[in-house]
């Protein structure tokens, strides 16, 4: 969408493509200025090896042209800034304010082809210092002004350009200007989360676009269903996406444009993958090959967390994280690295690592909630929400404060938000078991089983995953290990169901989250920990223990002493807990006979 208006499709050899060599230096000079207006300067069907530059001296506008159709088929071509610059300072010399104002144009739509907002924001901006509302460009230089404040992360000021793009438009009679404006205030209320006022926007831009004679005039005609697909998509209305994205694919082979073609396919892979993951990793592979291609920062991008998503849900969450990762440190702009950020939290949960899922959500968050960009944020808070399940409370709370009436809120709210609520008891005393809320788990390897008790009794601290496969696999291969261990904690989280989110992985640390979790073992230690202490301080007064206490410490003497982790008993790992239970119920009967003023027996 980033390009659209000013010849933004790769270089695609269309047999409607007029070669440079049939046009002279003077017809190119004269058709320079409809040709910028017109937005498809890609039509000149310019190959970069054959332009002969002599023959353009003296001629900016001529120039001009062929640097805006470079820039269609490659943004960052060297040429074409080349005869940007060569085109200015002759605009320059000779004091034409026109000239300038369109070649800061065409130098804008070389910055936004590059991603680069601020750049391109700086060039438009001049458009309208020396253009004002008075040329045919004009209206394109202020809508692309919305687009880059949506890149800015605020889609309030971006809906609010786009309105007055709109009002200019409308002035001017310009259906094609009132089109493209209109398609980008559908985008900023998507950000918004305003999606019937972002399918409104849209219905206005097909009735302007279908005035229009020509499908080169309806050069952004295909970016219309491409807004519906993901409003579909956020309204969990996946064939009525589905149908979107094939209406915006036969406009775009209407129109011959492949740039179009992947954008859609990205589209449809991020908003439709999870009807059809399959194919929806299939489209982001295509989108990424054919945006990739263009030189299309932004939308490369788009195709990569699709790519990302998609690849999550068809099973590889370590893929996606990969690809997600990637998208996230390429992100072309504030608003879209929040999106990244968002796609890359919501995997890492389900990969278990959630101090990092919390770190990359909050700060997708924050970004969200200064652009007051609602819909995204309740997914944000959501995915923190499954990260941080003590807090899920606070973020739904969040959540339902900024909601509206829109249905897709109500998918992401209605649905049970994870709270930590369930008990999950874990017994080291025969008969072991592990329940949670009274339930048996079940595991799908004794290895699985293993692990949980294992990481249960090393509480909030966890166990470093090098110390807690040595407990598993001792003295196998550090080369083997890792594979082995993912696939075990797949199988404990599998076993835990929706406490899954309560095995995390912090760096090289595996902990299982401790709120509400008891180990009878641990019990045990600190109650005789703090019964041994009592029993010594009152061993130093008057009165002794009580025959109420004394029941009680036998009853611990009882439990400490009765047989412990017998499922891993010859393992080497229970022998540090068997040590401590002996220990504490050594210190408990000392304890108990200074109390009484008997000395301890011996060994």
């Amino acid at each position: 969408m980033d390009r659209a208006g000013e010849g933004g499709t790769a270089g695609t050899g269309r047999s409607r493509s007029v070669p440079t060599s049939t046009i002279s230096a003077a017809e190119l000079d004269a058709a320079a200025r409809p040709l910028i207006e017109g937005g498809r300067p890609d039509l000149l069907g310019i190959d970069p090896t054959t332009v002969d530059w002599t023959s353009l001296h003296g001629r900016p506008w001529a120039r001009l042209a062929v640097a805006a159709a470079l820039i269609a088929a490659d943004p960052a071509d060297a040429d074409a800034v080349k005869a940007i610059r060569s085109a200015q300072r002759s605009f320059r010399s000779r004091g034409d304010s026109v000239g300038l104002g369109y070649a800061a144009y065409v130098d804008g739509t070389r910055y936004l082809g590059q991603g680069r907002h601020r750049d391109a924001a700086i060039r438009w901006r001049e458009v309208r210092e020396l253009l004002g509302d008075h040329s045919p460009v004009s209206c394109n230089a202020l809508a692309h002004l919305s687009l880059v404040a949506y890149h800015a992360a605020d889609p309030r000021e971006a809906a609010l350009v786009a309105d007055e793009a709109v009002g200019l438009a409308r002035i001017r009679l310009d259906r094609r200007g009132e089109g493209l404006a209109l398609l980008y205030r559908s985008l900023a209320d998507l950000a918004l989360g305003d999606l019937e006022r972002c399918l409104a926007a849209c219905d206005a831009a097909d009735l302007a676009f279908a005035e229009l004679e020509g499908e080169e005039e309806r050069f952004e005609w295909p970016l219309v269903p491409m807004a519906r697909v993901a409003v579909n998509g956020f309204r969990g209305r996946p064939d009525r996406a589905w149908a979107e994205a094939d209406e915006a694919i036969h406009r775009a082979e209407q129109i011959g444009t492949p740039w179009y073609l992947g954008m859609t396919l990205a589209n449809r892979s991020e908003f439709c993958a999870s009807a059809d993951p399959g194919q929806g990793v299939a489209d982001g592979r295509a989108a990424l090959e054919m945006l990739r291609a263009t030189g299309d920062a932004w939308w490369e991008n788009c195709a990569l967390r699709a790519l990302g998503l998609a690849t999550a849900l068809a099973g590889h969450p370590q893929g996606a994280r990969r690809l997600l990762e990637e998208a996230l440190s390429t992100s072309p702009s504030r608003f879209e690295q929040a999106r990244c950020g968002l796609a890359l939290g919501q995997v890492l949960v389900e990969l278990g690592d959630l101090a990092e899922a919390r770190t990359t959500l909050e700060a997708s968050a924050e970004i969200l909630r200064a652009a007051d960009a609602r819909l995204l944020l309740v997914q944000a808070l959501r995915a923190l929400a499954n990260a941080t399940p003590h807090l899920a409370s606070s973020y739904r709370e969040e959540a339902c404060r900024i909601r509206t009436d829109e249905v897709a809120f109500d998918r992401l709210l209605d649905e049970g938000w994870p709270e930590a609520t369930s008990r999950i008891v874990v017994r080291c005393n025969e008969p072991m078991a592990i329940e949670i809320d009274g339930e048996p788990l079940t595991f799908m390897t004794e290895h699985a089983r293993r692990a949980l008790v294992i990481l249960a009794l090393a509480g909030a601290a966890g166990l470093h995953q090098e110390e807690l496969a040595e407990h598993l696999w001792p003295g196998a291969p550090a080369s083997r290990v890792g594979q082995r261990l993912r696939t075990l904690l797949w199988q404990t989280r599998k076993a835990l169901g929706s406490e899954a989110w309560r095995l995390q992985r912090r760096s090289h640390v595996v902990v299982l989250e401790a709120t509400n979790v008891t180990v009878d073992l641990l019990q045990m230690l600190e109650a005789a920990r703090s019964m041994s202490m009592s029993m010594s301080m009152a061993g130093s007064a008057s009165a002794g223990p009580s025959p109420e206490d004394d029941a009680t410490v036998d009853d611990l003497l009882d439990r400490l002493t009765a047989p412990l982790l017998t499922r891993y008993r010859y393992e080497p790992w229970t022998e540090v807990w068997l040590d401590r239970a002996q220990l504490a119920a050594d210190k408990l009967r000392q304890a108990g006979h200074r109390s009484e003023g008997v000395p301890p027996r011996a060994g």
